[in-house]
C-alpha cells in the first residue's frame, strides 16, 4: 500500500513538473514575441485652467504590450512640433498612462516634461480610446497645466 501512495505521488510529481516546465519554456519563448501598435495619439495641452494657452499634441508612438497576463504597456515614439523633436516614453497600466517626452533639438532642446493621464475606455474595455484628467509638468518644476488626448489611431 505505502509503494502504491508513493507510485502516485511520484507520477504527479513528474506529471506537475513537466506541466511546469512546458509553461516556463513557452513563457521564456513567447516573451520576446508580444505584439505592439504603432498609434497616433492627438490632443491638446493648456498652460493654464482656462484652457487659453497652449498647443497641439500629436505623438508617433509605439505601444508594446507587457508579458505575463497582467494588461500593461511600454510607450516608445517621437514627436515634432514648433518646440523641436523630442523622443517619448512611457507606460500604461491601472487605469493610467506616464509619458516623459524629452526634446532633443530646437528651442526647448534638452527641456523634458511628464504628463500623467486617465484611461478611457472602448466597449468590450480592451482598447484605449482616449486619455482625460490629465496634468503636465516640466521636470525642473518651472511649467505646469492640463492636457487631454481625444484620439488614438493605431495598427499592428
Amino acid at each position: 500500500m505505502n509503494n502504491i501512495i508513493k507510485g502516485i505521488s511520484t507520477g504527479r510529481m513528474a506529471f506537475c513538473s513537466t506541466i511546469l516546465a512546458i509553461l516556463l519554456w513557452n513563457s521564456i519563448t513567447y516573451a520576446q514575441e508580444m505584439p505592439s501598435s504603432k498609434c497616433v495619439w492627438q490632443g491638446k495641452w493648456f498652460t493654464d485652467a482656462s484652457r487659453t494657452k497652449g498647443g497641439n499634441i500629436r505623438w508617433q508612438i509605439t505601444e508594446i504590450q507587457e508579458c505575463c497576463g497582467l494588461w500593461a504597456l511600454n510607450l516608445k515614439g517621437t514627436l515634432k512640433d514648433e518646440y523641436g523633436n523630442a523622443v517619448i516614453s512611457g507606460s500604461c497600466a491601472e487605469g493610467q498612462c506616464n509619458v516623459r517626452t524629452v526634446y532633443t533639438t530646437g528651442s526647448l532642446k534638452g527641456a523634458s516634461y511628464d504628463y500623467a493621464g486617465d484611461i478611457l475606455w472602448q466597449q468590450p474595455l480592451d482598447k484605449m480610446k482616449a486619455l482625460s484628467n490629465g496634468v503636465w509638468k516640466e521636470s525642473n518644476g518651472k511649467s505646469s497645466g492640463v492636457f487631454n488626448i481625444h484620439s488614438m489611431s493605431c495598427r499592428r
